[in-house]
């Protein structure tokens, strides 16, 4: 009964661990740089220049097919070649796009980690701090009730926790 008590512990104090370093790790990314504004502008312009990039490839691509459509409809058999080659340069088309619309959404992602750094919106580390204060008071309580077995987890372990970080 003991043991399963110490492992329940050890779980516990593991579990505490490693809900520290991921709450070090969202406060570091959401601490707002010197530059934030800065960074900020700078991704907007680069998401401005992708979201143009995408209304080109747009209207491109409409045009094209548009094109392909007019040779069909013309007479497909005599046009096989132009027609060939412009859906091998749809093709192209979509894939370029795919990828402009991949950089987008990176930036747009960039840019909202950013905003929310610089804001103070931050709901991880709200929910990190939650299960953080709730671990802490579970171990703080074996601490007091089981010291003994405490212990011996924080020995096997190698886990140590003696204040709360603020």
């Amino acid at each position: 009964m003991v043991e399963d008590i110490k492992e329940v512990v050890k779980r516990t104090l593991v579990q505490f661990d490693q809900l520290c370093k991921q709450l070090e790790t969202a406060k570091r990314a959401a601490t707002p740089g010197k530059n934030s504004a800065a960074e900020i502008q700078k991704l907007r312009a680069e998401l401005a220049k992708h979201q143009a990039e995408q209304q080109k490839m747009k209207a491109d691509f409409e045009r094209w097919e548009n094109e392909c459509r007019d040779l069909i409809q013309k007479n497909a058999d005599k046009n096989k070649k132009k027609i060939k080659k412009l859906y091998s340069k749809l093709a192209e088309d979509v894939e370029i796009t795919t990828e402009i619309e991949r950089k987008a959404r990176e930036i747009e992602a960039r840019l909202q980690s950013v905003m929310q750094a610089e804001f103070g919106e931050v709901p991880a580390i709200d929910q990190l701090k939650k299960q953080y204060a709730t671990t802490f008071e579970i171990i703080q309580g074996f601490r007091q009730t089981i010291p003994d077995v405490y212990n011996a987890a924080e020995q096997e372990t190698g886990i140590y926790f003696f204040t709360m970080p603020k």
